[in-house]
């Protein structure tokens, strides 16, 4: 008899492993219940999965379920997320290194936010359109002398006033108009860039290095 007792919310249970009932079905739908009583989830514990089109359950012992109490160090080895992640304001999120892409001339998509571009010859990289990127964070770093721009998607889309150096010791304002690129050739140079307005991109971090602005 299985008992069923109030449902919390888990979620990072992985079931790749799991035929049901007999092996025969491994390509049906399922539904996925996780249940618990109140507490810490053990290794001990079981939880019942049912198939969504008889309702006939089984028993998987919550060793087979990732992120769940004792089990948690068994660790995710991909995540896509298609939904907002929330946090609390109380939560930590760290050991995650920047995603570092070698530059190409191919207009950067926005599924690439928050990575960063290392250029590796003279290359131009186009933005994605910031109208629907809003909050997407992208850093570009020269990693040769070569000329390295980045340019907005099209000709409406600007690039707003960049903080960066004259080379010596002063520090200088760009102020790029509408379709104008900026561009690096100092190694090490870099600047983080944010989709904050249906047409703009503007400095949020970096211009270290000497950035010019070109047409």
């Amino acid at each position: 008899m299985i008992v069923l007792i109030p449902a919390l919310a888990y979620a990072g249970y992985n079931l790749s492993t799991e035929t049901f009932p007999d092996g025969n079905n491994s390509a049906a739908p399922y539904s996925v219940t996780i249940l618990s009583s109140e507490g810490t989830v053990v290794s001990t514990d079981y939880f019942p999965i049912y198939r969504t089109t008889t309702k006939d359950a089984q028993l998987i012992s919550a060793t087979k379920i990732q992120g769940l109490g004792a089990v948690k160090d068994i660790a995710f080895i991909n995540a896509t997320v298609t939904g907002d992640v929330i946090g609390d304001g109380g939560d930590q999120l760290y050991g995650f290194r920047q995603e570092q892409i070698a530059s190409t001339t191919a207009a950067i998509p926005v599924t690439q936010c928050g990575a960063t571009f290392v250029s590796n010859s003279a290359d131009v990289m186009t933005l994605p359109e910031a109208s629907v990127a809003l909050g997407c964070q992208l850093t570009f770093v020269c990693g040769t002398a070569d000329d390295f721009d980045v340019n907005p998607a099209d000709g409406t889309d600007t690039i707003s006033s960049v903080s960066t150096t004259n080379g010596t010791t002063a520090v200088v304002t760009l102020a790029p108009s509408a379709g104008d690129a900026i561009r690096c050739t100092d190694i090490g140079g870099a600047i983080t860039l944010e989709a904050i307005g249906a047409d703009r991109w503007a400095q949020v971090s970096g211009g270290n290095g000497i950035w010019t602005d070109v047409n």
